[in-house]
């Protein structure tokens, strides 16, 4: 209860939901990271103040972490349209390099 603030059955019904999934230690002690402590925190001020029960709660973090999940892709996505946009834009000289320059296959130049 210490770093939590939770009792040691709640720990395990955030458990038992799905919320939480702690590392264990060989001796089958619960081990929590930074991440777990703070959906210990929100999952339980969902419960005592919003009163959601603990499978509503699993549920918004799984919407929570796929929407995580869809921003990072776009991020990729944005990263890898400026990489394409940076290498086939033409330069103030009006040439456009290409993939295959990049590559080492020599220039390609483009007018």
């Amino acid at each position: 209860m210490l770093l939590t603030g939770l009792h040691p059955r709640t720990l395990e019904a955030f458990e038992r939901a799905g919320i939480v999934s702690p590392r264990r230690s060989a001796a089958g002690q619960a081990s929590y990271d930074q991440h777990d402590l703070v959906r210990l925190r929100q999952a339980r001020s969902l419960v005592q103040r919003a009163g959601m029960d603990l499978d509503e709660v699993r549920q918004l973090f799984a919407l929570q972490d796929q929407i995580e999940q869809t921003r990072q892709r776009l991020d990729q996505m944005v990263t890898e349209l400026w990489e394409i946009l940076d290498r086939t834009v033409p330069t103030p000289s009006g040439r456009v390099f290409t993939t295959a320059a990049m590559a080492g296959h020599g220039p390609d130049v483009r007018r």
